[in-house]
This record gives structure tokens, C-alpha cells and sequence, in this order.
């Protein structure tokens, strides 16, 4: 008998206590620096962008971080002035292409009385010798695809002898898969023991196809792998862990990672993100 009433019991406390409302005070926290700090060797502008923090729950968008004076010094003594032309936070560089092969740049942000600096290398990168496409033969997750599907597949070798970490970065019609799926990186050719092999097929296959929407005919596909530096791998996988956070083990929210380093040793004016510096490889396939 007892066996019967206790789940009861707890049952009915238990639909009771989801009726009791819970304020929670949570902390508004610091406003910082965000530097987004992403260069490389295309022929494009380079932007480098300076925001500042929010609250997480603040629908309003960033404020831009103005009158800064940002510059890259390469290992050769050039200089790189970024300029805000437009006064939104946005500093640019197109005179020419910026990045080179083996040279290490120096980002270095002066706002106020505070400097932050930041050092990578620019590493090399492999060629991408095709993107091959090809009709998907199964379903997904049971669900048989349309007629007509594409998946892609990029064949590229990592450079042999070396530790090497790289971005690979899928455009469907030229807009960027920035979905938390997308976020496609590779140390070497897919891991420890994949030095100087064909890039393993979670990278070359899985890391630019999203099968819940496959490629179709009439569409153009643009695959680029950037070299990046550990430092910005690292990132990349603590970012994907965040977004990609749920389930029964998911695990308590973290500071991401950065490579800046800040003249004060404030909280309110440490600055956070990423310097990234890139050589880049692309090849495109129309379907």
C-alpha cells in the first residue's frame, strides 16, 4: 500500500512546484572590448571590428568601439593602418593585399589610455586540388532525399611535416554557412596520426554538406580552408562546444578563450575575441 501512495505523493508536489514562480537576479556583468581580428591574403578589404560587450539578454545590437587607432605590423617593419571611414566600429585596410606567407603580423589597438596587442604567423596552406560533386544515394536520419540532391566533396592533401590547424569555410550562392554546424576546423588532416593524408570525410564530406538541406542543381558552391594558428583552432572548438551545448551532459557555460592582450589588468577594460591571420585556399563548383 505504502508502495502506491508515496509516487503519488511526490506526483503531486512535484506538478505543485512547477507552478511556483522563480525570480532569479542575475548580474548584468562588465562591458569589455570585442575585437574580431580575422585578416588574410585575399584580394578583399580587411576588417577588423571593435565592439563592446552586452548584457545577454539585451535585445539592442552592439555599440561600435570609435576612435580607435588600429594598426598590423608585419615581421618586415610594413605598416597597416586600419581606418573606421564609416564611424561604426568598422576598420578596414584595402590598399592592398595585406597578408604573406611565413610573415607574423602585430595587431596593436590603442583606445584611450588602454592597448591591446596581439601576435600570429601567417602559415602555409594547402591547395584544394577539386570539389567533386555527386547525387546523395541514402537518406539521413531516415529521411530519403529529394530527387535531384547534391553532396560535395573537397579533395585536399594536409601539408606533410608539420602541425597544422585550419578553418574550412562552405558559401552556398556566396552567403557563408554561419549555422553552429558550419563551423567546420581541422588539425591536420582530421586529428593526431593525419599528418600529411587526404583530409578525413567528417572534414572533406560531412563539414561542408548539410543533408537536412542538400545542394541543388543551379547552385554554386565556394570551399576555402584558411591556416590558422592553434591558438584560433582552440577557439573554434571551445565556440563550437558552447553552441553545441545541450543534452543530458551538458556542461556549465564558459569565458571563451582569447589571444589579446590588454595594457590594464582591469576587468572593465581588458579587451576579449580573436587575431586570426590566414593564408587562404578556395576552389568553387557549380552544380
Amino acid at each position: 500500500m505504502k508502495n502506491l501512495i508515496i509516487p503519488s505523493l511526490l506526483l503531486v508536489l512535484g506538478l505543485t512546484s512547477c507552478e511556483d514562480p522563480v525570480d532569479i537576479e542575475i548580474d548584468n556583468g562588465i562591458s569589455q572590448i570585442a575585437i574580431d581580428g580575422f585578416i588574410n591574403n585575399l584580394d578583399t578589404p580587411q576588417v577588423i571590428y571593435l565592439k563592446y560587450t552586452k548584457e545577454f539578454f539585451d535585445g539592442a545590437g552592439q555599440n561600435p568601439v570609435l576612435d580607435a587607432v588600429v594598426k598590423v605590423v608585419d615581421s618586415e617593419g610594413k605598416v597597416y593602418n586600419f581606418i573606421d571611414a564609416d564611424n561604426n566600429g568598422e576598420y578596414s585596410w584595402s590598399d592592398s593585399i595585406l597578408v604573406h606567407e611565413n610573415l607574423t603580423y602585430n595587431l596593436e589597438i590603442s583606445h584611450g589610455d588602454e592597448l591591446y596587442t596581439s601576435e600570429e604567423k601567417a602559415n602555409p596552406v594547402p591547395v584544394i586540388d577539386s570539389l567533386i560533386s555527386g547525387l546523395i544515394e541514402g537518406g539521413f536520419g531516415g529521411n530519403e532525399p529529394t530527387e535531384g540532391a547534391f553532396q560535395v566533396e573537397m579533395i585536399s592533401t594536409d601539408i606533410a611535416g608539420r602541425e597544422d590547424y585550419y578553418w574550412i569555410k562552405t558559401f552556398r550562392n556566396d552567403t557563408l554557412d554561419s549555422t553552429p554546424g558550419g563551423i567546420n576546423v581541422s588539425f591536420d588532416g582530421g586529428g593526431s596520426g593525419s599528418d600529411g593524408v587526404l583530409f578525413i570525410p567528417p572534414i572533406r564530406i560531412f563539414g561542408i554538406n548539410n543533408f537536412g538541406r542538400p545542394y541543388t542543381t543551379g547552385e554554386k558552391v565556394e570551399v576555402q580552408i584558411h591556416s590558422i594558428n592553434m591558438n584560433t583552432y582552440l577557439f573554434f572548438i571551445q565556440v563550437s562546444n558552447q553552441l553545441n551545448n545541450s543534452g543530458l551532459f551538458a556542461v556549465p557555460t564558459s569565458n571563451v578563450r582569447t589571444n589579446i592582450e590588454s595594457s590594464s589588468q582591469e576587468i572593465s577594460k581588458i579587451g576579449i575575441g580573436m587575431f586570426s591571420v590566414s593564408m587562404v585556399s578556395k576552389s568553387i563548383i557549380n552544380l
